[in-house]
């Protein structure tokens, strides 16, 4: 099947309407082995066409929406401390969060809203998306597998509560830009 045909069989499933470049752009990028950042203000679709391009590489989807509260932690896994106080630093203590998850089955990351967490938490994605490793204290190196890819969305930079996104992050990704649709 082309990037055409594949856009057009998101168009129809996923009901979405018009948006056929920009579908084949992120399924492109995608296949391609790159990441994909989708900007746009509120209301023209970026959710739902990040949603519909990963659904339909039929991976396992990992979803983070971002906040200010969001931590590394929560990003990468934590230790479960009752666990570890009986038994110590084992990985059956080690609860993966969502890029750890998607690093060790080949799936999606997608980070909706993502200009909108911390920098740490932006951060803590440099060497995966770069490497494809992360390191997790006690437990080791973390290998994505092959299929590992984070689809993120953000508003442009002058919404309130958004913060811009490193200059070290942002090289990570293609860009898709979307704006509101002609009638």
């Amino acid at each position: 099947m082309s990037v055409s045909d594949d856009a057009a069989a998101i168009q129809k499933k996923y009901g979405i309407v018009g948006r056929k470049k920009e579908l084949e752009t992120a399924l492109a990028a995608i296949s391609s082995g790159k990441h994909l950042m989708i900007e746009g203000p509120v209301g023209v679709g970026k959710t739902i066409l990040a949603v519909a391009v990963a659904n339909h590489l039929g991976r396992p989807i990992f979803r983070v929406d971002g906040d200010e509260r969001y931590t590394e932690q929560k990003l990468s896994g934590w230790f479960d401390p009752p666990i570890v106080l009986e038994k110590g630093y084992i990985s059956e203590a080690f609860a993966p969060g969502p890029l750890t998850g998607a690093m060790r089955e080949g799936g999606i990351l997608f980070m909706n809203e993502m200009n909108r967490m911390p920098e740490g938490v932006q951060n803590i994605l440099l060497p995966a998306m770069d490497e494809g490793i992360i390191e997790i204290p006690k437990i080791g190196t973390v290998r994505a597998k092959k299929g590992f890819v984070v689809i993120g969305t953000q508003n442009p930079r002058e919404f309130v509560a958004t913060t811009a996104l490193s200059e070290a992050l942002s090289d990570r990704f293609e860009l898709l830009i979307l704006d509101y649709q002609p009638e």
